[in-house]
This record gives structure tokens, sequence and C-alpha cells, in this order.
């Protein structure tokens, strides 16, 4: 699985709570993934509550930046729990603790277990 793939998919797991909106609902944020091995790079973006993934282009600037090899990426945010935890401490992370904390709750919150449980 591609890491635009695996964002994707984050991307419908938020859809997919009736939540999330409210709590992302004025958080206008952008934050960048960049794979170490090359220049794949991508972006999510949070606006108005919703929110999006596309190609990160070298002129824009992120409000949160995480990189990582692509395989530590993809556990960050392919939704398992166990991989979460073991790629959060093994990805580089640049930006505010209140961005780091609002990502953190949104992929713990759309993790599969979480989704199973019916939350």
């Amino acid at each position: 699985m591609v890491v635009e793939e695996a964002l994707n998919e984050l991307v419908g797991r938020v859809e997919k709570k009736e939540f999330i909106p409210l709590l992302v609902g004025k958080w206008e944020r952008t934050i960048g993934f960049e794979i170490e091995e090359g220049t794949e790079r991508h972006c999510l973006f949070f606006t108005g509550g919703k929110v999006s993934r596309r190609s990160w282009l070298q002129v824009e600037e992120v409000d949160l930046y995480i990189m990582g090899s692509e395989e530590i990426i993809l556990m960050l945010v392919s939704g398992e729990d166990l991989s979460y935890s073991y790629a959060k401490e093994n990805v580089y992370v640049s930006g505010s603790i209140y961005d780091q904390l609002k990502l953190d709750s949104i992929l713990r919150l759309t993790s599969t277990a979480f989704l199973e449980k019916g939350r």
C-alpha cells in the first residue's frame, strides 16, 4: 500500500465519524507528510470541519510537518493501534504541540479498533 492510498483511507475514516467536524470545525491546518526515501510528499488539509488529501507542492508551507520512512508513515496512518504507537515514536514531527495533539486525537478516534467497537 502506498502512502497516497493510506491517506485517502484515513480521509474516508474521518468522513465516517459524525463527531469529527466538531473536533476540527475551526481548525484550519495543513499537515505535510514527507517520505525519507524519495520525493513523495502529501498534505492533509483540514478546513471547515472537513479533510482532504493531495500532493504537496514545493512552495506550500505546512502547519505540521511529519517525516519518516514509507513503512513508518503507513503504520502511522493505517488505523492500527499498535502500529500507530510504534510509528509515533519513529517519525520526525515539527509543529505546534496543539496541532500534534489534535492530529493524535484524530488518528486515535479513527483507528480501526475504535471503528469496530461501533463508536
